[in-house]
């Protein structure tokens, strides 16, 4: 069977600068993706945009979006938005990853729709293998709110939704876990291990992609480090933080799984993590807007793109 790497983590923590690597390293990766941006990730985002759009629009149909924190209702979810997410991401595959037996997938958002993905994939003839991507939740925080200005206690309760929610839902297919510090400071035994872990084997050797490898991390600019600051539910936060990095080293026991499905639970179950927040409501309602007005620019950029894209092509016809 075909495989998909799945790069599953929050946004701001790593999940770009992963994907590029293993996409040097041979697992393909679709020509239409978002586009880079000088002030953000200069070094791209290596997501596709049809992927992005596909999550944003079933997200929308039950009124959220990629910031939000709340559990995302798939019981909820209209039957044609589903209906045209399955068939949207099928067509996706089908045509973007065609003739390709090892592709890599990535979009912070899958993290709350992995379930939904992984069926997609399997019934395309690919084994999702899923690598956990991590990062500080302190500096995810941060860095969300020097991008979009997103309050720093409604960063950490969006990275404990993402975290937690593609922790539990990858459970059952192959997967490893692998932080953002880690990769930059020895990235060759970041591939090493995720190779041994996944049973894959790169179709572009590590001694041929190295050089490439070693430009683009070096270009990549971290500017967020671990700085904790206070939040009311700042224990759960680190409690969750270090059962994922010591995934790092192998699985955690049932015991330690079910601790983080009971966290799980609490957050979908209980406003306690969210009453502080909402103290800072104004900021949300300032994020979510600067988040709408993002996406919209993005669709530009990637009309654009396409428009051309297809001038290229038609003025290499009759060139040819």
């Amino acid at each position: 069977m075909k495989k998909a790497i799945v790069i599953l983590g929050m946004h701001r923590s790593g999940t770009s600068a992963i994907t590029r690597v293993l996409n040097l390293l041979g697992a393909f990766l679709p020509e239409k993706l978002v586009a880079a941006q000088p002030n953000d990730n200069a070094t791209g985002f290596w997501e596709p945009v049809d992927a992005v759009m596909l999550n944003e629009q079933l997200l929308a149909s039950v009124g959220s979006n990629w910031i939000e924190s709340s559990r995302f209702p798939v019981e909820s979810v209209p039957e044609p938005a589903l209906k045209a997410f399955r068939q949207g991401a099928g067509e996706f595959i089908d045509q973007q990853y065609s003739g390709h037996d090892l592709i890599v997938l990535k979009d912070p958002r899958v993290c709350r729709l992995f379930p939904l993905w992984e069926e997609v994939l399997r019934e395309r003839g690919y084994a999702a293998h899923v690598i956990l991507a991590l990062r500080s939740p302190w500096e995810c925080a941060r860095s969300l709110y020097a991008r979009n200005e997103y309050p720093l206690e409604a960063g950490l309760l969006s990275w404990l939704r993402y975290e937690l929610q593609a922790e539990r839902d990858s459970r059952s297919v192959p997967r490893c876990a692998t932080s953002y510090e880690k990769l930059l400071s020895d990235w060759r035994a970041v591939v090493a291990g995720i190779s041994a872990s996944l049973g894959i084997q790169w179709p572009v050797p590590v001694e041929q992609a190295e050089a490439d490898i070693d430009a683009f991390l070096s270009a990549g600019a971290r500017h967020q480090f671990e700085d904790r600051f206070e939040a009311s539910f700042a224990a759960e936060v680190a409690e969750v933080w270090q059962s994922l990095r010591d995934m790092e080293s192998g699985p955690l026991d049932a015991a330690r799984t079910g601790r983080l499905d009971q966290i799980l639970a609490d957050l979908d179950s209980t406003d306690r993590y969210y009453r502080s927040i909402m103290l800072n409501y104004p900021g949300l309602i300032k994020a979510r807007r600067a988040a709408e007005i993002q996406l919209e620019h993005e669709k530009r950029r990637s009309a654009e793109y396409l428009k051309q894209r297809e001038a290229w092509k038609v003025r290499a016809q009759k060139e040819t």
